[in-house]
């Protein structure tokens, strides 16, 4: 029997991944858009350390603002 292999929805049965389209709608179509700031000097590259967000803390991340 092969490996099970995670799936990012919970809701998907047997290891399929659910396409947008297939999710019910519940708003109209909204575009999110995400900016990236990045900060450079010389060959240092600023990045951001993630904590207290409960998600990947500890692991370093570019500065970036969504929108949507």
């Amino acid at each position: 029997m092969p490996p099970t292999v995670p799936t990012p929805f919970p809701h998907c049965q047997g290891g399929a991944v659910a396409a947008p389209y297939d999710l019910p709608m519940t708003e109209p179509f909204k575009l999110i858009s995400t900016v990236y700031l990045l900060l450079r000097r010389d060959d240092e590259l600023l990045l951001l350390r993630r904590a207290n967000t409960g998600y990947q803390d500890g692991r370093y991340s570019l500065v970036a603002e969504t929108a949507g």
